[in-house]
Formats: structure tokens, C-alpha cells, sequence
């Protein structure tokens, strides 16, 4: 075996020792070092996404606008119909009609152009 192997083994079993030996000796001491590392990471985490990860998300104002255009023209997407379950029934759901979507008089584009950046 190579000896990078070996010295990982051994390093394993040092810190193994190491927290077995500091649960037994000391277990306030012990939980609170977790508590504190586990707090620390968990602020790490909010600081690495809250400056690296929410800042890259960010999308146009061109696009936020049509997308709001669209749910008002179209309402709301991915809603499903359910099935009115009625008790006096023989336990056959009926389906509801979908609404029909009324089209809007007057001269309004049916596609709005979004500027954007060509990659």
C-alpha cells in the first residue's frame, strides 16, 4: 500500500480516539463544540448564498414584465381541474368544464419582444 493510505488511516483513527476520548471525559463541552460548529456552518451557508448564489439569479425587468402580462392574460399556469367528489353519487367523480378564456378586444400584441443579451 501507498503511504498517503496509511497516513489517512491513521489520522482517522487519531480523531475517532480523539472524540471518543472527549464524549467520555467531557460531554457538555463536547455537545456544545458541535452546537457551535453546526451554528457556524449554518451561517457560512446563508452568508455563501445570500451573496453568491441569490445574486446570480437575477432576471430583467423585461422578462418579469411579460411574465406578469401572461398570467394576467392567461391567469395562472399548471392549474389543474379537480373532480367534484359528491356524496349522493355512486362514487363517479364529474369533471368540471374549464373556463373559456376570453379573448380581449382591441390591438393588443399577442408576443412581446425581450431584449436580452445574445451569448
Amino acid at each position: 500500500m501507498k503511504w498517503g493510505k496509511w497516513i489517512a488511516y491513521g489520522i482517522a483513527i487519531l480523531a475517532v480516539i480523539g472524540l471518543v476520548g472527549q464524549l467520555i471525559m467531557n460531554p457538555g463541552g463536547f455537545m456544545r463544540n458541535m452546537l457551535m460548529m453546526v451554528g457556524a456552518a449554518v451561517v457560512i451557508g446563508f452568508l455563501l448564498y445570500f451573496f453568491l448564489i441569490r445574486r446570480r439569479s437575477n432576471v430583467s425587468s423585461g422578462y418579469k414584465k411579460a411574465l406578469k402580462q401572461s398570467k394576467q392574460m392567461y391567469g395562472k399556469s399548471g392549474s389543474k381541474v379537480k373532480p367534484n367528489m359528491n356524496a349522493k353519487t355512486s362514487g363517479q367523480p364529474k369533471l368540471q368544464r374549464m373556463p373559456r378564456i376570453r379573448k380581449k378586444s382591441g390591438n393588443q400584441p399577442h408576443l412581446r419582444v425581450i431584449e436580452g443579451n445574445k451569448k
